[in-house]
């Protein structure tokens, strides 16, 4: 298969993957479709991604960023440089996507990756 980018990539890489027997995959996902590891201590609720609240607290969480999509893992043709696709609507309404490499999602993501440009910031406003 010949490397392509974004969603029509996607979906050919999905079209030419083995079915796994549910259950009995690496990481198999979640409730919500993703793997627990990444929703372990975090919700998307309608009003974007909050950090769940310590058990036993009266707290709401923490509001984190308006909601988004996570459309697919990706990974570069040799089978590394691994990211996630991910869709949002802007404050505008406009819909977005684009390839987030894993390495910005790593240790405590206190420094923010890429160019700066604030026009990609996956944001919005609390509900």
């Amino acid at each position: 298969m010949s490397a392509g980018k974004g969603r029509g990539a996607v979906a050919a890489a999905i079209n030419a993957a083995e079915p796994v027997e549910p259950g009995k995959a690496k990481n198999a996902p979640g409730p919500t479709g993703a793997p627990e590891y990444l929703t372990n201590g975090f919700e998307m609720r309608p009003g974007g991604l909050f950090k769940k609240a310590d058990e036993g607290s009266e707290g709401k969480g923490l509001w984190l960023s308006a909601p988004f999509t996570i459309e697919a893992e990706t990974r570069d043709s040799n089978a590394s440089g691994w990211g996630l696709l991910i869709s949002w609507k802007d404050r505008d309404g406009i819909h977005h996507e684009e390839v987030f490499s894993r390495s910005l999602f790593s240790g405590e993501c206190t420094e923010r990756g890429g160019s700066g440009n604030s026009d990609r910031a996956i944001g919005g406003f609390p509900a």
